[in-house]
C-alpha cells in the first residue's frame, strides 16, 4: 500500500507534466509574476459589447481620464488557449455562461476547473491564462477596467 505521501507527490508530478502538455512542448512560454504560460492565443476571440469613457463620466477625477470601462463576449474553442497575461493595471471579472475551461492564476497552486456560473475576480497582482481541454466551446462575458492605451483585445 502506498502512503499518503507518495499519492500527493505523484499527483503533484501529474500537475507538473499536465501543465507542460497543456502548454505543449512547440509553444513558446514565458514567466509572468512567477507563472509560466504560453506566449500566443489560440481558438480564442473577443467581441466588445460595450465601453464606458470613465474620463467623460467623472469629468472631475483626473485619475480616470485615461480608463475605459468595457464589457466583452469571450469564447474560447476546443482546445483554445489565453495567452499568459498580467492584470496589474486591468482589474477584471469573468463569468462563465457556458463550457468548461482550466485557468491557471499566479495566486493558486495549481489550476481550476471553471464551469458555467463560475466567476472569477482578477486583481492588482493576478497573473493568468486559460485554456479549453474541453470538446466543447467556452463562453465568458468579460469586465475589465483598462488604459485607452492598450489594444482593444489586452
Amino acid at each position: 500500500m502506498k502512503s499518503p505521501l507518495f499519492a500527493l507527490a505523484s499527483a503533484g508530478l501529474c500537475l507538473a507534466l499536465g501543465m507542460a502538455a497543456a502548454i505543449g512542448q512547440d509553444r513558446p512560454t514565458k514567466i509572468i509574476d512567477g507563472l509560466t504560460g504560453p506566449e500566443k492565443s489560440v481558438g480564442f476571440a473577443v467581441k466588445t459589447l460595450a465601453e464606458i469613457d470613465l474620463g467623460k463620466e467623472f469629468p472631475t477625477v483626473a485619475e480616470a481620464a485615461p480608463l475605459r470601462f468595457r464589457a466583452r463576449h469571450v469564447t474560447l474553442e476546443p482546445g483554445g488557449i489565453v495567452v499568459i497575461h498580467s492584470h496589474k493595471e486591468r482589474p477584471a471579472t469573468t463569468y462563465i455562461v457556458s463550457g468548461t475551461a482550466i485557468e491557471y492564476r499566479s495566486d493558486m497552486d495549481g489550476p481550476i476547473v471553471r464551469q458555467a456560473g463560475d466567476a472569477t475576480m482578477d486583481v492588482k497582482g493576478i497573473s493568468q491564462w486559460w485554456e479549453n481541454t474541453s470538446d466543447e466551446t467556452v463562453i465568458m462575458f468579460v469586465s475589465d477596467v483598462v488604459s485607452t492605451g492598450k489594444p482593444a483585445d489586452h
